[in-house]
């Protein structure tokens, strides 16, 4: 994968986006999310429970192994890499109206590798932060941590660089529009639990909005290599 970082010569959205150019309206990434949902929904919570269904067969076998706790988070970090790059992209190609099926997605399998490293590295930034904070405060620091980094698997896979470059991308990127980023939280935060109270029965259409509004937020930062981003209404 390319780290080059003279590549923004060629990619202006890149480009804007690393210079704090590209406002995040919070209005636009709902409605985007909003008008993806329909035929995504379905897709989403099957990967959804497979990633799950890995999750949890990885850590009880690593438990099983004799594994520590740890290591066996990170066995099924790592298991669950392909899924978590897999629902990433799905959803940003899904809200840019470009083709998200499986052979598409498959497409993306040399990001892997740079999208562990990611992953396994924010979880050790979670269980450190946890030791040193304990778990309430803890929170709050893995949130912003994220919310700054969370553009990094997009950036690996659809940018093509390593991962340290996409993590920096990322940090550049979002740090201007950290505020839109918490605003936008609290709404999710804020229509998931109203998804709860009828017995659940609305997580079927919150939790795919959740990951195409986090698609929608991808989009309109940084465009996308497949689709050249479209103006805000």
């Amino acid at each position: 994968m390319s780290t080059r970082t003279d590549r923004t010569v060629v990619d202006p959205a890149l480009a804007a986006a690393l210079a704090g150019e590209v406002p995040l309206r919070l209005g636009d990434v709902l409605r985007l999310a909003a008008a993806s949902l329909r035929g995504a929904k379905r897709w989403i919570l099957l990967g959804m429970l497979v990633w799950l269904s890995v999750a949890l067969f990885a850590t009880l076998l690593g438990l099983l192994l004799g594994l520590s706790e740890v290591v066996a988070g990170s066995l099924s970090v790592i298991a669950t890499a392909p899924l978590t790059l897999g629902l990433t992209m799905f959803a940003v190609r899904r809200v840019a109206g470009v083709g998200s099926d499986l052979g598409t997605l498959l497409a993306y399998r040399p990001a892997i590798g740079h999208a562990v490293v990611v992953l396994l590295l924010a979880s050790v930034v979670f269980s450190a932060t946890e030791a040193l904070l304990g778990s309430t405060w803890s929170l709050p620091v893995m949130l912003v941590y994220g919310l700054l980094t969370g553009q990094a698997l997009f950036l690996i896979a659809d940018r093509g660089v390593d991962a340290f470059t996409a993590l920096g991308w990322s940090l550049r990127a979002t740090l201007p529009v950290l505020p839109t980023l918490l605003l936008l939280q609290l709404v999710l935060a804020g229509i998931v639990f109203l998804a709860t109270l009828a017995l659940g029965i609305g997580l079927i259409w919150a939790l795919p909005f959740v990951v195409l509004a986090m698609g929608a937020v991808s989009l309109r930062l940084f465009g996308t290599s497949a689709l050249t981003l479209p103006e805000s209404a």
